[in-house]
């Protein structure tokens, strides 16, 4: 069996973090812990969720427009940052409660 060693670019502390060089490349792993399959299929997933995201989000946008029209956005236009930053906060939040 192979010795599991830490990857020398992680940062154990936020502080080391903000003083680490900015990353260039992000990689994505995934495996099968019994070590059947060489690649669990992850990237599989994510080739069939997103343009299945992309098409549900046209599909809604087009029924929207359809129905309600443009003049939705006059009327019931909201701020999409303060809904991130809530729903962010809110994450944050909740997974601090279960920690």
């Amino acid at each position: 069996m192979a010795l599991w060693t830490p990857d020398p670019t992680f940062c154990p502390s936020p502080r080391d973090a903000a003083a680490a060089p900015a990353e260039r490349l992000a990689y994505v792993a995934a495996f099968d812990r019994r070590a059947q399959r060489p690649d669990s299929g992850g990237l599989g997933v994510a080739a069939l969720h997103t343009p299945a995201m992309f098409a549900v989000a046209g599909a809604v946008a087009l029924v929207v427009f359809e129905v309600v029209g443009l003049t939705v956005l006059r009327r019931a236009w909201f701020d999409v940052d303060r809904m991130w930053a809530v729903a962010l906060v809110g994450a944050g939040v909740l997974t601090l409660a279960q920690a």
